[in-house]
């Protein structure tokens, strides 16, 4: 072994050595950039439900033209293009069902729409009562909750 080629190894072991503490040390900032794209999404998201939300969902008048698709199996919002999810009804085959049966799950989706209709006019009336209304920073943190439950509520029954 040649003292060239000893020390050749050692640059070599030196400089590996060198590259993954640097290496290293770049692994915070590399994992803070990716927190802040992760957080600049996270709020990009939020701005996005609140775009959907003041386009849509602050309309007292969303329900009132309503009407069940084909065999009941989602809601059509004809005055503003909206449709809802399938499945938050009840199937109404009138292949498969006699005419009281049918009428029968016809009333309860009727029921289903009414308490949507409901649970609409509450949250609409949240909306403007926060809008009004001075709170104390306890009352605003529980509307605040308040207003995401009727959020995921409306955004599950929607097709968005």
């Amino acid at each position: 072994m040649s003292p060239s080629n000893g020390q050749s190894k050692n640059v070599v072991l030196i400089w590996a050595i060198l590259r993954t503490t640097i290496d290293m040390m770049l692994l915070p900032s590399f994992l803070n950039s990716f927190n802040k794209i992760a957080d600049k999404s996270k709020a990009i998201d939020a701005n996005y439900v609140k775009l959907i939300k003041d386009q849509y969902f602050s309309n007292k008048s969303l329900f009132e033209d309503v009407e069940f698709e084909d065999n009941y199996l989602n809601l059509k919002f004809s005055k503003n293009s909206l449709t809802s999810k399938n499945g938050l009804f009840i199937l109404v085959n009138k292949d498969d069902l006699t005419r009281p049966d049918q009428g029968r799950m016809i009333e309860i989706n009727n029921e289903i729409l009414d308490r949507y209709k409901e649970i609409w006019e509450s949250y609409v009336d949240l909306l403007e009562n926060r809008m009004k209304a001075k709170f104390n920073k306890a009352t605003v943190h529980k509307l605040f909750w308040l207003e995401r439950i009727y959020d995921t509520i409306f955004l599950d029954l929607f097709e968005i």
